[in-house]
């Protein structure tokens, strides 16, 4: 059983998908929310094979500000992680 009740957080090789799990609400963010997209995000910058990181949101709506499916590169510029090849 997940640990998060309000997000789905997957990993598939070096890729880690969070999904925003509250389609009823619009995907709004509450405490709760918000509490286990910390917990995921910071998982994901522990660990080390880890190189993109998707945002998503169930449903067929969103009060995210985001446009659809976010990738964020893992790493920082001159960073030691390399991209997948």
């Amino acid at each position: 059983m997940s640990r998060y009740e309000k997000i789905l957080f997957d990993r598939a090789g070096t890729i880690s998908t969070i999904t925003f799990n509250r389609p009823a609400s619009h995907n709004a963010l509450d405490r709760q929310m918000s509490d286990e997209l910390a917990d995921a995000v910071r998982a994901v910058q522990k660990d080390r094979e880890c190189r993109f990181l998707i945002f998503r949101g169930a449903g067929d709506t969103s009060k995210t500000s985001l446009p659809g499916p976010t990738t964020i590169r893992i790493g920082k510029p001159g960073s030691t992680r390399k991209p997948p090849r």
